[in-house]
């Protein structure tokens, strides 16, 4: 998936780098509570698409009571808030529902994969998650290090046996992959994610698009 570069880094700088004294941090739990002007479209069970959604009591996931998150529970919130983000005024609300703190992590994190025009989460390009490690994983956790025996067409199909925006279950795929077999699943996401633009379950566009890339990791049969 690749974002949007030039907003992202530039709300992500101006906010983090502004004094903690000109800011007013709500508490990470109202991230959710934002106008609806000012974030993505609500998905039916009320929760910002692509972003945790509300519990009953008005909490995100991870906070049942509505109280406050970690640092590492609200950045990834914040993270995936921008990524769900059609304007810079939806970014800057983004990050105006965690931290002072917890933003200057969110920044860091979203400069790296903003400059690099990719994203780790809820979607994963392995590729991002290597380049932009040591950035991101103070914000959003450990991210997925390939150590297992799996080949490329197993990892190929764990992953889109995942739907594409779970991040648990593609991270625990890339966990069971080889590092060769990370790699060169890495080259087909880069390159049906650049210029060809064609989706991973899409096997006619990246047979015409990318057929270099998918002869070295097979569609899954």
């Amino acid at each position: 998936m690749r974002i949007r570069s030039t907003s992202i880094a530039a709300v992500a700088w101006s906010l983090a780098l502004l004094p903690s004294c000109t800011r007013d941090p709500v508490e990470p739990a109202t991230l959710t509570q934002t106008p609806d002007a000012a974030v993505p479209d609500r998905g039916p069970d009320g929760g910002l698409d692509g972003s945790p959604d509300a519990t009953p009591d008005g909490g995100l996931d991870g906070s049942p009571d509505g109280g406050p998150m970690d640092d590492v529970a609200a950045c990834i919130a914040g993270y995936e808030c921008v990524m769900g983000c059609p304007t810079q005024e939806c970014e800057s609300a983004c990050f105006a529902a965690v931290t002072f703190e917890v933003s200057a992590l969110l920044a860091e994190a979203l400069v790296c994969t903003g400059n690099a025009g990719c994203n780790v989460r809820p979607t994963l390009d392995f590729d991002c998650a290597r380049e932009c490690r040591d950035q991101a994983e103070p914000c959003l956790g450990q991210l997925p290090r390939p150590d297992g025996d799996d080949d490329c067409a197993a990892l190929y199909a764990c992953s889109l046996g995942c739907g594409g925006f779970d991040f648990a279950c593609l991270s625990s795929c890339w966990e069971g992959a080889s590092a060769d077999a990370a790699t060169t699943f890495a080259v087909l996401q880069s390159c049906a994610a650049g210029e060809a633009q064609c989706e991973m379950n899409d096997d006619v566009c990246l047979s015409s698009r990318c057929p270099e890339p998918l002869v070295a990791c097979p569609f899954p049969q």
